[in-house]
C-alpha cells in the first residue's frame, strides 16, 4: 500500500509517500509554510503530481503544528487554535485534506507525530515513558506512555512554560503571548533575534548557546520532575547549535542538565538519558506514515492517532 505523510511545521511542510511493500519512501518534498491558501494549494498540487507518477495513495497521516484541537466532541475539532503563526488560526487543515482526498486519515500534533515515529522503532520498544522535545521555529513536547500519547483529546504545551530569567539576560523574548516563556527565549526565532544572525552564521563559541542551553536545562529539569520520562529525545534545528554542531550541543546540554538534577536524583544523570533522534530529521514524517497505516487499518474517516505501530 501507499501511505501519504505530511509533517506540517511553522517553517516548512514535509510531504512524502511511503511504499509499505518495498519499505521505502518513494518521493518527498519540502514546501515553505506561507499563508494557508497558498501552502495548502502547493501541498495538494504536489500530491496530485505524485499520485499520477506512482499511484493513488491509500491513506494519509498528518502531524500538524499547533495548538491543535484534538477533542472529537468540539465544534472546532481538527482546527489550529491560537497560534503565533499569522493567518493559520481556526484553519481546519484536517477537514480540508480529508474532503480533498476522501481516504482514511490519521493525525496528531507534529511533535506527537515525531514521538510516535521514534516510539515505533524496535530500539526504543522497551521504553515505557518516552519524551520528545522539538526546538526549532517553536518548542513542542510530546510523550508516549506504554505505547500511547498522553492524551487523546488534548496535548502538552510545555513550550510556553514560564522560566525564571537568568540574572544577566536582558532579552525580552519573542513569544507574542508570554514574551519570556521557554519558546520565547530559546526557539530558533529567539536565537536569531538575540544574535541578529541566521543559524548557519552562528559559531559554536557564541555566548548565545550558553544562555540557550541554560534555559533548556531548566525547562527539561521541570519536565523530568513532572513526568518522569525514561528517555528524552531532542529534535529540531536548534540542536545543531549553528556552526557548533549537534555533538557540541548535546555535550553542553548533558553537563548543564546534570548540574541541576544530580544533587537531587542520580536517576537521570546517565549520558544516554538525553539523545538525538534515531530517525534524524525524519521522526515526524515517519510518525505520519505510522498514523496513516493505523487510520487505514481502522478504516476511519479521520481521527486522532495516539498509539505507535509498525508500517
Amino acid at each position: 500500500m501507499l501511505i501519504g505523510g505530511v509533517e506540517a511545521g511553522g517553517t516548512k511542510f514535509i510531504c512524502a509517500i511511503y511504499d509499505s511493500k518495498s519499505s521505502l519512501i518513494r518521493c518527498k518534498i519540502e514546501i515553505r509554510t506561507t499563508q494557508p491558501e497558498e501552502t495548502i494549494k502547493n501541498v495538494f498540487s504536489w500530491f496530485e503530481w505524485a499520485e499520477k507518477d506512482i499511484g493513488k495513495i491509500d491513506s494519509i497521516g498528518l502531524g500538524l503544528f499547533g495548538p491543535l484541537d484534538l477533542n472529537c466532541h468540539s465544534p472546532s475539532f481538527g482546527c489550529i487554535k491560537k497560534t503565533p503563526k499569522s493567518g493559520w488560526k481556526n484553519i481546519n487543515f484536517i477537514k480540508i485534506f480529508h474532503e480533498k482526498f476522501g481516504i482514511p486519515l490519521g493525525f496528531n500534533t507534529d511533535v506527537n507525530s515525531a514521538v510516535i515515529g521514534e516510539g515505533s522503532l524496535e530500539a526504543l520498544s522497551d521504553i515505557n515513558r518516552l519524551l520528545y522535545i522539538t526546538i526549532g521555529t517553536g518548542i513542542g513536547v510530546g510523550m508516549i506512555h506504554k505505547g500511547q500519547t498522553l492524551f487523546d483529546d488534548s496535548h502538552l504545551e510545555c513550550g510556553h512554560m514560564i522560566l525564571p530569567k537568568l540574572y544577566n539576560d536582558k532579552f525580552s523574548g519573542v513569544c507574542p503571548y508570554h514574551s519570556d516563556c521557554w519558546e520565547g527565549l530559546c526557539s530558533g526565532p529567539a536565537i536569531a533575534q538575540r544574535t541578529h544572525k541566521t543559524a548557519n552564521q552562528i559559531s559554536g563559541d557564541d555566548p548565545v548557546w550558553e544562555i540557550t542551553i541554560e534555559y533548556i536545562s531548566i525547562a527539561i529539569s521541570n519536565i523530568v520532575l513532572s513526568l518522569c520520562p525514561e528517555k528524552i529525545i531532542i529534535g529540531g534545528g536548534v540542536r545543531n547549535a549553528g556552526l557548533g554542531g549537534e555533538e557540541m550541543f548535546f555535550r553542553l546540554l548533558r553537563t548543564k542538565f546534570k548540574s541541576y538534577v544530580e544533587q537531587y536524583s542520580e536517576q537521570y544523570s546517565h549520558d544516554d538519558f538525553i539523545i538525538s533522534p534515531l530517525l534524524g530529521d525524519e521522526s515526524g514524517i515517519h510518525g505520519a506514515f505510522v498514523m496513516g497505516k493505523i487510520a487505514y487499518d481502522s478504516k476511519s474517516d479521520y481521527s486522532v492517532i495516539t498509539n505507535t505501530g509498525k508500517i
